[in-house]
């Protein structure tokens, strides 16, 4: 079995396509010499590119208020 990963130059996109179709919630990203630079959740996605930022010490993730 292949591992699934992602190159740091792939897109979002693609990081969502990957995870919906392989329904996996994190992917490890390589550099280009193939050694992890790290990992992506869908909740790094979602706090980024769809919520306001919501302070991890508490708040209301529904409405991206500090509750």
């Amino acid at each position: 079995m292949t591992p699934i990963v992602l190159a740091e130059k792939d897109t979002i996109a693609k990081a969502m396509s990957i995870m919906r179709t392989k329904d996996i919630g994190r992917i490890p990203i390589i550099d280009a010499k193939g050694r992890l630079s790290g990992i992506l959740s869908f909740r790094d996605i979602v706090e980024k590119y769809l919520l306001k930022p919501v302070s991890r010490k508490g708040g209301s993730v529904a409405r991206g208020k500090n509750v």
